[in-house]
């Protein structure tokens, strides 16, 4: 298979990318910066991966990176539109313009980028699975201090459904892809001090959490042997979630050490 992925310089995006490469797959992955991206290439240490700078919320950069994989991949089979940023962990009335709406222009619009420029292109071919990640917020929780970013991910939710329907079996298929709690530097971000909050968010990633090698196994091995349009793939499930509740005195100070 022929991969590509958004924001595949680090986090989740690395993770997979080097799940797909042991599994014997080509992949690109884009990164802000070309220094970013020729740095996560080195670290993935394979003459099957490729790295390109492309900001999501240019929709010149997203072509740009489609031509690059083509190039170097000839047809793409899979692409993963990950790329994300998180919001600052204030209240909306404090947050400035200019920082709500980076994240909206990488999380949505640039979500959007992505699946626009894949999906025109494998129309073309009558071929194609296009995967988006969804995050906290696209199952309509509400957390105080990221409702920009959930709001961007609960709309997520609902363009990815609705883009599904109207592709309907053009031989295309679209999906989403929820992790679910992942300790990459995304998350470590909200645990970072030792206030009252980090110590009750820090009791409930030792319960949720998980690494991130762990995640992007099982999601790599679902996403290669998908068939279907509208799927959806995810890692911490209803029942995974009620279970780890149940069990919590297990996993106390797991990854992190709570009072």
């Amino acid at each position: 298979m022929n991969i590509v992925i958004t924001g595949g310089t680090r986090g989740i995006g690395f993770a997979l990318a080097k799940q797909f490469l042991l599994k014997g797959h080509i992949v690109v992955i884009s990164g802000t910066t070309t220094e970013s991206a020729k740095k996560a290439v080195l670290e993935l240490n394979s003459n099957r991966v490729f790295g390109f700078k492309c900001k999501v919320e240019s929709i010149n950069e997203v072509e740009a990176l489609y031509s690059f994989a083509e190039e170097n991949l000839k047809t793409i089979d899979i692409w993963i539109n990950n790329a994300g940023i998180n919001q600052p962990q204030k209240l909306f009335s404090k947050l400035k313009y200019n920082e709500y709406k980076k994240v909206i222009d990488v999380d949505l619009l640039g979500l959007m980028n992505g699946t626009n420029v894949a999906l025109s292109n494998m129309t073309n071919h009558g071929y194609g699975y296009i995967y988006n990640m969804e995050g906290l917020g696209s199952d309509g929780r509400i957390a105080p201090g990221s409702i920009v970013y959930g709001t961007a991910k609960r709309a997520v939710r609902y363009f990815t459904i609705s883009v599904a329907k109207e592709v309907g079996k053009s031989g295309v298929c679209i999906g989403r892809i929820s992790p679910g709690m992942v300790l990459t530097e995304f998350l470590l971000k909200n645990v970072e001090n030792n206030t009252p909050e980090s110590n009750r968010i820090k009791k409930v990633f030792n319960i949720l959490a998980d690494k991130p090698e762990v995640v992007t196994s099982y999601l790599s091995k679902k996403i290669l042997k998908n068939t279907k349009n509208n799927s959806y793939i995810a890692w911490l499930t209803t029942p995974k979630i009620i279970f780890r509740f149940l069990t919590a005195f297990r996993r106390k100070n797991r990854f992190f050490k709570t009072v």
